[in-house]
């Protein structure tokens, strides 16, 4: 089991006395502004299990008291560990039109560390955030699924996915990453994510259906394509059978 450095013990336990002795009688608007300070420079912090930690502590002392911690979790999105940066795009996601600015420009950024974090934050937005940036951010996450950098294709593929039928208009694009697209998780996400369209990906049937019956193929690939093709014929799992 792995063991939280010295360094991380000290700094966590002084946020556990800061909050037993100071913050039960603040509010919660009082207890962010005495603690987002500090938290703010742990996202700097040598130790990237402590900069992911400072991440989650944020976003508990509430979204609606911590906004001007956006840019600093923006600023993560480059962070050299793959969690932490991680852990910074899923909380940025939280603020959902509070950080579309930022999440749009680092979607265009030359970066690819930023573009993939980017991307997670724009899959992660409620649905009301996605339709206000849909017209934008589709035709970057289409761009992103045929990025050379896989990290970046990968969570092209999962916002995609997660946009569900307001990224229709992706279905040729995604239809001709089946045969292109070598990394097998990058190749299911983009086949889930068809499938979950229903008869909006009906275009995608005749290479699922292809896809599904060559015998070279992984045979767990092959079943989720199978899956896709039931769910955009509007079939349910158990008439597909019979």
């Amino acid at each position: 089991m792995a063991r939280c450095s010295p360094h991380w013990v000290f700094v966590s336990s002084l946020i556990a006395l800061a909050l037993l002795s100071g913050c039960r009688d603040r509010t919660p608007a009082e207890n962010a502004r005495a603690m987002l300070p500090g938290l703010l420079r742990q996202l700097k912090d040598p130790d990237p299990e402590l900069r992911a930690r400072a991440t989650d502590q944020i976003r508990g002392l509430g979204i609606a008291h911590t906004k001007d911690a956006v840019p600093h979790l923006i600023a993560n999105f480059d962070d050299e560990n793959e969690k932490a940066r991680e852990y910074a795009a899923q909380a940025v996601a939280f603020y959902g039109a509070d950080a579309l600015p930022g999440v749009m420009e680092a979607a265009r950024s030359d970066s690819p560390r930023r573009r993939a974090m980017a991307f997670v934050a724009l899959g992660g937005f409620p649905g009301e955030v996605k339709q206000m940036v849909v017209a934008e951010s589709i035709p970057l996450l289409a761009k992103g699924l045929e990025d050379d950098d896989s990290e970046v294709r990968r969570h092209a593929a999962t916002a995609l996915r997660f946009h569900g039928s307001m990224a229709r208009s992706t279905v040729p694009l995604q239809v001709s990453r089946i045969g292109k697209e070598k990394d097998r998780f990058i190749l299911g996400m983009i086949i889930k994510g068809l499938g979950e369209m229903g008869p909006d990906a009906k275009e995608a049937l005749p290479a699922l259906k292809e896809f599904a019956a060559h015998s070279d193929e992984d045979p767990q690939l092959r079943e989720v394509a199978a899956r896709a093709i039931v769910f955009i014929e509007g079939r349910d799992m158990e008439e597909a059978g019979k």
